[in-house]
């Protein structure tokens, strides 16, 4: 991957394709989003409190050529979050029907056409993710076929020790469709790529290498970029798996806290590259600093880090890269492709960096102890998401194939102002992030674990009414032959014992009073309950 101001990106060949025309449908259904535990800590929600949910006003858009926004009543966000969803599925539909099966959206041209890529680059993971999201949303089976077809092509990286990416390529890809299906045949592809990252590990610079060194580099340089924090989901996952090395974990969590002490300045802000010497071990260089979609990838990743290891410090990291993000956003929240960049007219935005952090911000709000904290880090996102569902940069109207306007590329190198796979994917898992946070109506307050003991506890409580709690732990699906628990009625707190080393996920849930639970929203009303809040746990 060369992704950035830091890398090398040339235009990728390929054919071009543009996608179709497709007239707006009207919504008529909201399916309700499943709440397994995501694979990067994705879709792994639990509400903070209605108070949170405040609207955020949405400023004048400057976005670089975007079309002027129009006055117009204002949906409330549900039904923003769910026509976004449904002008997704539009696109991803012509998407489909107009790349061929080998080839990958990466980037749009200037005439709105996707520009594809063959299944090495790191972007190619990303369609089929979005197809499995969709499957999520909508249980529509075409989609998981669609997304099983897809990724069917990215299976033959599994054995690149080439390349880092592995994380992007295989994670949203067979990750989202074992997370939603079970399918083993996506596990033993997960465990293969799973494989091959860790052959990049250095135990002397205690990193996963980045890029690989041109013929005019000294041969001893060693390139960390902080895109590889997401890269890590592959090690955290396949560490928990049977098959899996406790090994990856303890490389996920080195190359966390170098990452954390070297490519994260004081304040907050990133530098995207950091070259160590190989032999040694010590830090060479450090280059492209504050860079916007460094600066996502950061918050993402050491909030997942911080999820995997409940190591105090990465989290500390998490909140203080959210901050600098937020403290250097422009009015409408999506920032300038560098945050250092000026605000003006004529400097590309990035919408990729937005969605990321978007996702990122979610996520990291549910961790936080600090509800003032908690609430800024949400209602961020909220005000991002909304300005990226405006006409400034949500592409309905538009030629454009993508779902999201005014991506940076690589600015440095002239290639911004365009759509992008990934800034479209991430704006998805936003958006279903944010969707099945307003539709829960349980939170865990508090959890532990004893390795020692084999006993673990989660706190919790109703907030929307209800008739009852229900319960339930299940073991990660290693063995797809176990029986999968059933919810059962509980009481806070909630111990259980004798638990076998695994990783597990808790969830609770609450039945419903009525069809409807106030200001949270409709219910699923064929389930009759709120979606579960969700822990995961781990007994070592």
């Amino acid at each position: 991957m060369t992704d950035g101001p830091g890398g090398s990106l040339t235009s990728v060949a390929g054919p071009e394709v543009k996608a179709e025309g497709i007239e707006r449908k009207r919504l008529t259904a909201l399916p309700r989003v499943g709440s397994w535990w995501h694979l990067r800590a994705a879709l792994r929600l639990r509400i903070i409190g209605a108070t949170v949910l405040a609207s955020a006003a949405v400023a004048a858009c400057s976005a670089k050529r975007g079309p002027a926004s129009t006055a117009r009543p204002a949906p409330s966000f549900q039904q923003l979050i769910a026509s976004d969803l449904a002008y997704a599925q539009q696109q991803l539909r012509a998407t489909v029907a107009a790349v061929p099966a080998d080839r990958y959206p990466f980037l749009t041209n200037s005439s709105g056409n996707w520009t594809t890529t063959d299944s090495s680059q790191w972007t190619s993971g990303f369609l089929p993710g979005e197809l499995w999201l969709m499957y999520q949303w909508t249980h529509d089976p075409k989609w998981k076929a669609q997304a099983d077809a897809r990724q069917a092509g990215i299976e033959n990286q599994e054995g690149n020790i080439s390349t880092h990416d592995l994380g992007f390529m295989f994670f949203t890809s067979f990750g989202n469709g074992y997370r939603l299906t079970g399918d083993p045949g996506y596990r033993q592809a997960m465990l293969a790529a799973t494989r091959s990252l860790a052959t990049r590990y250095s135990p002397v610079v205690r990193s996963i290498r980045s890029w690989d060194n041109a013929a005019s580099d000294p041969s001893t340089d060693f390139k960390v970029i902080v895109d590889n924090m997401m890269t890590l989901s592959l090690l955290w996952w396949g560490a928990s798996q049977t098959g899996g090395q406790r090994a990856w974990y303890d490389m996920a969590v080195n190359h966390s806290e170098r990452a954390m002490q070297e490519n994260v300045a004081p304040g907050g802000s990133i530098y995207q590259l950091v070259i160590y010497n190989a032999d040694s071990g010590a830090v060479v260089s450090r280059s492209n600093p504050n860079w916007s979609r460094g600066q996502a990838w950061a918050i993402y990743g050491f909030t997942q880090a911080y999820e995997e290891t409940h190591d105090a410090a990465f989290l500390a990291t998490a909140e203080d890269t959210a901050n600098y993000f937020i403290s250097h956003l422009p009015a409408d929240g999506v920032p300038e492709w560098n945050l250092d960049a000026p605000n003006a007219p004529d400097t590309p935005r990035d919408s990729s960096a937005a969605a990321i952090a978007a996702s990122a911000l979610i996520e990291l709000s549910q961790d936080v102890s600090n509800t003032g904290e908690a609430t800024r880090f949400l209602s961020t996102a909220k005000h991002i998401l909304t300005t990226l569902s405006s006409p400034s940069y949500l592409s309905r109207g538009t030629s454009s194939a993508a779902i999201l306007l005014h991506g940076a590329d690589n600015e440095p190198a002239g290639s911004s102002d365009t759509g992008l796979t990934f800034g479209d994917y991430y704006f998805i898992e936003a958006l279903l992030r944010y969707q099945e946070l307003e539709s829960s109506w349980t939170k865990i307050t508090s959890a532990s674990t004893s390795s020692t003991h084999h006993t673990a506890t989660v706190s919790f409580k109703v907030i929307a009414p209800a008739v009852g709690l229900q319960c339930v732990l299940t073991k990660d699906p290693t063995n797809l032959t176990e029986s999968t628990p059933a919810f059962s009625s509980c009481r806070s707190p909630r111990t259980y014992r004798r638990l076998a080393p695994a990783r597990y996920t808790f969830e609770v849930r609450a039945r419903a009073l009525g069809p409807t639970a106030g200001s949270l929203g409709p219910i699923d009303p064929l389930a009759g309950h709120g979606t579960p809040a969700t822990k995961r746990l781990r007994i070592t």
